[in-house]
């Protein structure tokens, strides 16, 4: 599966090719590929996070790492490209709670980022 890693972040061809595998298949590079999230301006970000974006809650555990990091920006993008166009309409506990973290108590970095303000806006679509 490592040749389905984009090599540098005009790699399409090869980020385009994740919708010809099952989730199970590319769930060993998850990882890599999240970071290829880190800028949404990059052309492989948008097949990635479509690919992904209807797997959020298989991938709590890397989505988690990240969103307790310190990458504001990566944050932003990963919740508002990826958990914000969440397919399946449902959203599990420990990604909401993290959430919910980010809009009560956001650090000054995800203040400036306005990590906060999408975080909110995710939340409230999956409110129920």
């Amino acid at each position: 599966m490592n040749n389905l890693i984009p090599q540098h972040k005009d790699d399409k061809i090869i980020a385009n090719e994740l919708k010809k595998h099952s989730f199970e298949e590319i769930k060993p590079i998850v990882n890599e590929l999240l970071l290829w999230v880190k800028d949404y301006n990059w052309p492989v970000a948008r097949p990635i996070t479509e690919y992904l974006s209807s797997h959020i809650n298989e991938i709590t555990e890397e989505l988690l790492m990240i969103l307790k990091g310190n990458d504001d920006i990566w944050k932003y993008w990963c919740i508002n490209k990826l958990i914000n166009n969440n397919n399946n309409q449902t959203l599990n506990s420990v990604i909401k709670t993290q959430l919910e973290r980010i809009v009560n108590k956001p650090t000054t970095s995800e203040i400036k980022e306005e990590v906060h303000i999408i975080a909110k806006e995710t939340l409230l679509k999956y409110k129920e």
